[in-house]
């Protein structure tokens, strides 16, 4: 998991707009950061998409980002809603995997405490 400001990059818009992010241009998009749109360091990135995961509540839980689509210059608008009924139970998986890393910590934080 990388976690970064908000208000940094693609990723940070997609983050604070709470919507796909289409960019045709990758990392000639002025708006690129390769600090966090680019954490693989890709070579070359021709075009992304940037998608949000929200679990059941709204609550952000991460962000896929998908990269060069292979065999096109230009990914289609229509390629976000393919992935529409997918997102909630993405966040709700991350959700849940969050949950067992606090329960995990608090139990390690107890045994170094209590001996």
């Amino acid at each position: 998991m990388v976690r970064f400001p908000i208000s940094i990059g693609l990723t940070g818009i997609a983050t604070e707009k709470r919507k796909v992010i289409i960019s045709q241009t990758g990392d000639f998009d002025p708006l690129f950061s390769s600090e966090v749109d680019n954490i693989l360091s890709v070579y070359k990135i021709s075009n992304m998409m940037l998608v949000p995961i929200f679990d059941k509540n709204g609550d952000i839980r991460g962000m896929i980002h998908f990269i060069n689509k292979l065999g096109k210059s230009k990914i289609p608008d229509t390629d976000s809603k393919e992935l529409d009924p997918v997102i909630p139970t993405l966040g709700e998986i991350i959700k849940t995997a969050d949950q067992g890393l606090q329960i995990t910590n608090i139990a390690a934080g107890l045994k170094l405490y209590l001996g």
